[in-house]
């Protein structure tokens, strides 16, 4: 952008980074470099005039300057600000305003001004990750499949792995992990390799998106501003040539259970913010609740069986729980994910199934069940009605419409549905209720329990979101839960929540193991 600037459009220029130190590193290494090898640049460049931290060009000059000398930042009018690895300027120049506004100030006196800031976010509170936020305008690439041909963004939850290899040694399973992997496309899931990525990316584009929060990722959306005044761009290094989908797997295996390595992995390969992880449920924590009884039996003190089915575009997520006196809870089994369960035909199979009891033989099955109907609505009502009694759809609700109410009952808009009762559910308040039974030791009175060799996946799901405070525009906080980390799929923690309150409707607070079942 720079270059271009200096070969087809100049005018005088401001290049901020983090430190003076730096600036001065930059301009007499890695920017000279850049000159001495593009011809139009180097024909230009006055090498007579030029200093250290000033370079001259016909009809411009371009400073290099520190984000943490005022002085600098605020000496001269310039018709562009280049700021470069913006999260790590300083909160102040000095004594003075911070350095975005100082900077700035300085091209107020050119009409076609343009301020361009780069970096890897840190943190969401981070001025990179606000700006995106901000921004009247944001765009991710797509790149389309060469299978299907759909566009899509690839992240990091669509880079697979051979599943087969946990068992082997660390080297070897990284070595795997590194050759082996591939990115899975979406919509028609087919497998995607590293010898597509140079056809995908040239038949790629910039498209703009917007949060959508059912789907709880950015969308494609049409632009809705025919000519913003502030544009923003998000890539991440899965997107390199230089990079397999390999390096990525490995790199990703090799941070996740180092917080230190992870929030580097977040910022400078995925290019999302690292948020707080004081509040974190680790995924050990679910697996230190694992108790001595088989998935897909009762254990002893179980009286009562609820079930939660997650509703995706093409596939369906869901899990059982097993419940005894003071709202303690057993996962008996779980299951979903395209290829494993994708017809309502195995959703029927899964709530009619019998469970046991080992010590005494006795049979359970599901007594109440909740769908979520946020998707496919119309098949889920369709569904719950050819099931009456066994299962009713539910929808959840967001923190400022919850008002603190576990559940209601809302309305159906459709004459032929008046027969079904539709659960809006306070989501927030079942996930404090899940996280609050796992900080109660395993086995304990009311404490949520897990059987014996629950898999890692499971833990990772139900661990994925975590309780932050957020502020409104009158400095009013609330609190919310927001996923730890972009990707990572939460559907079974959705799960939970449906089970949990599809316990409470069906009473399970007033069970005793004294009362006939």
């Amino acid at each position: 952008m720079i270059g271009y600037a200096v070969d087809q459009d100049q005018g005088s220029m401001l290049y901020v980074l983090p430190t003076d130190m730096l600036a001065k590193d930059i301009s007499k290494g890695r920017f000279r470099s850049f000159i001495r090898n593009c011809e139009a640049l180097r024909a230009k460049f006055d090498f007579e005039r030029s200093e250290i931290q000033r370079l001259y060009f016909p009809g411009m000059e371009i400073a290099f300057v520190g984000a943490n000398s005022p002085s600098q930042l605020a000496s001269r009018p310039v018709r562009y600000v280049f700021y470069d690895e913006a999260d790590k300027f300083p909160l102040r120049a000095g004594d003075d305003a911070d350095p975005f506004k100082l900077a700035a100030e300085r091209t107020k006196t050119y009409y076609r001004r343009k301020e361009v800031e780069v970096s890897s976010p840190t943190y969401d509170s981070g001025h990179i990750w606000r700006s995106w936020l901000e921004a009247d305008v944001r765009k991710r690439y797509f790149v389309p499949c060469p299978h299907c041909n759909e566009m899509f963004v690839m992240r990091m939850k669509n880079i697979k792995w051979p599943e087969d290899m946990n068992a082997l040694p660390t080297s070897a399973r990284l070595k795997r992990v590194s050759e082996e992997a591939w990115c899975e496309c979406p919509h028609c899931r087919g497998s995607i390799f590293d010898k597509h990525k140079h056809m995908m990316l040239r038949a790629g584009g910039w498209r703009s998106v917007e949060y959508d929060k059912n789907a709880e990722d950015w969308i494609m959306v049409p632009q809705k501003i025919a000519r913003p005044r502030h544009v923003a761009y998000n890539l991440s290094t899965i997107y390199s040539p230089w990079k397999r989908f390999g390096d990525v797997a490995k790199e990703f295996l090799e941070s996740k259970d180092r917080p230190e390595k992870l929030m580097n992995f977040v910022n400078g390969w995925l290019g999302e913010p690292w948020v707080n992880q004081a509040a974190r449920m680790r995924s050990d924590v679910v697996l230190e609740h694992q108790l001595n009884y088989e998935r897909g039996t009762v254990p002893d003190g179980a009286l009562m069986l609820t079930a939660a089915v997650d509703v995706q575009k093409d596939h369906f997520w869901w899990s059982i729980y097993a419940w005894g006196e003071g709202m303690t809870s057993w996962l008996i089994d779980f299951g979903g994910g395209p290829g494993i369960c994708e017809t309502w035909a195995d959703i029927e199979a899964v709530l009619e199934r019998e469970y046991q009891r080992i010590s005494t033989g006795e049979t359970f099955r599901v007594f109440f069940s909740l769908i979520d109907s946020g998707f496919r609505t119309e098949e889920v009502y369709e569904f719950c009605l050819e099931h009456p009694g066994l299962t009713c759809p539910s929808k959840g609700l967001d923190e400022t419409s919850a008002k603190g109410i576990p559940y209601r009952i809302g309305v159906i808009d459709k004459m032929r549905y008046t027969d079904l009762k539709l659960f809006l559910l306070d989501t927030g308040f079942y996930k404090d209720f899940v996280y609050g039974r796992l900080a109660r030791p395993a086995g304990e009175r009311g404490s949520l329990n897990v059987f014996a060799g629950c898999s890692r996946q499971f833990a990772d799901q139900l661990c994925s979101e975590h309780k932050i405070t957020e502020y409104d525009r009158k400095g009013r906080p609330k609190e919310l839960y927001k996923p730890i980390m972009s990707g990572v799929d939460n559907h079974l923690l959705d799960c939970a929540v449906g089970s949990f309150a599809a316990a409470e409707i069906a009473g399970v607070r007033t069970l005793r193991a004294d009362e006939d079942e």
